[in-house]
């Protein structure tokens, strides 16, 4: 429809042809926008979605890594074993003081 309305808008107008089609005038207006300056573009639009996720994973992984280390809690002395806890056991472990 764009490439419509870029085509016969020199002989008819923007608005008349809009009004035939069903496209809003400022949806016409946004494209047109967008097109003439790429930073006004959405992220998945602009092809910068991959370095979006890329940094996403890498701070999700970071994220996890600081998560299994605080799910492993040393034992008293008398077992020297590393034993894997739940986050709920964690956080009994370490109780907020009361308001």
């Amino acid at each position: 429809m764009i490439a419509f309305i870029d085509d016969h808008r020199e002989a008819h107008g923007v608005e008349p042809i809009c009004k035939v089609l069903p496209i809003a005038p400022s949806t016409y207006h946004a494209h047109v926008a967008k097109r003439a300056d790429p930073a006004k573009l959405s992220v998945r639009a602009s092809g910068m979605q991959a370095a979006v996720r890329i940094a996403f994973e890498r701070l999700l992984h970071q994220k996890r890594q600081a998560i299994e280390a605080l799910a492993h809690v040393r034992v008293p002395a008398a077992n020297q074993t590393r034993t894997p806890l739940g986050i709920g056991i964690i956080a009994d472990a370490w109780p907020s003081p009361a308001p």
